[in-house]
């Protein structure tokens, strides 16, 4: 079994006088690179963040960092190094950008091949072909994951 990448640098607790912790709300992302991770996130719309601390962009963490964020400075908002991939946002709370992302996570995990699926008695689903978690409902996403 192969040793996953890790990722280096710092966490500080959000601190100054004009900022509300946690930092609760919608807010954009700068894109640092593109990897097809965020591709379904057209610039300038806005992600949902609840969160008291940030990873701070740093040379230790460039090559993992694919995008950014200011809250009281700039921190890091989503990483991805190989076919590891976190975001500090919450996908599931983000709406159509949101499923987005998790559409293309799974294109990532499942190598390219995600299907559409018709489940009985609801809407569609996104999964990868093979998985048979037909439960796993787009509109119901946030519930189930």
């Amino acid at each position: 079994m192969r040793t996953p990448p890790s990722l280096q640098g710092t966490v500080r607790r959000f601190v100054g006088d004009d900022l509300v912790v946690p930092h609760v709300g919608w807010n954009t992302l700068g894109l640092a690179r593109h990897t097809g991770l965020l591709a379904d996130v057209p610039p300038g719309d806005r992600l949902y963040f609840v969160h008291s601390y940030r990873a701070v962009p740093e040379p230790a963490n460039e090559d993992w960092v694919l995008a950014t964020c200011d809250y009281g400075g700039e921190f890091i908002a989503a990483v991805q190094k190989g076919d590891v991939m976190a975001c500090q946002f919450h996908p599931e709370k983000s709406g159509e950008n949101g499923i987005g992302i998790f559409k293309n996570f799974l294109e990532v995990w499942s190598g390219g091949t995600v299907a559409r699926c018709a489940t009985p008695n609801a809407g569609a689903a996104l999964l990868p072909d093979g998985v048979r978690r037909a439960h796993m409902l787009t509109d119901r996403f946030t519930r189930l994951v």
